[in-house]
């Protein structure tokens, strides 16, 4: 891990990509890990999404599958804490440009309107390209 994009002594958590690039050529696997530094200790619901380039939003856990939490009504989460949220390889046809993984944290006792009304949302960034010479 770069030092960029990791800090646990200043970070209270991340979203962490194996890679910033992927090539559309290529039999790579991309990977995203959510690492928590310092515990969350009051009660959260946490979604985990893929944003693609065109701003839509997919469930991190399965692409296809319908947005939803990954957990609900939790009381809160000790830490250190590490998640694998995304392992798979870069799908055939996948849309060129930018993508980012995010995992917000909603208090549950609040409405959910937007990315917005997370307590934390860390996130990574990949691209999907063409690697020609």
């Amino acid at each position: 891990m770069s030092s960029e994009c990791y800090s646990p002594s200043t970070t209270s958590s991340q979203t962490v990509m194996s890679e910033g690039f992927y090539s559309s050529s290529t039999t790579s696997t991309i990977e995203s890990t959510f690492v928590l530094n310092r515990a969350i200790e009051s009660p959260f619901t946490v979604y985990a999404v893929v944003i693609f380039p065109d701003g839509s939003m997919r469930n991190c856990l399965g692409l296809n599958a319908p947005l939803k939490p990954v957990a609900t009504k939790m009381t809160g989460l000790p830490a250190p804490f590490t998640y694998p949220l995304l392992s798979l390889p870069v799908p055939v046809g996948a849309p060129f440009g930018l993508y980012e993984v995010v995992v917000a944290f909603f208090d549950p006792s609040r409405p959910i309107t937007g990315r917005q009304d997370a307590f934390l949302a860390p996130s990574g960034k990949f691209t999907i390209g063409s690697c020609t010479e």
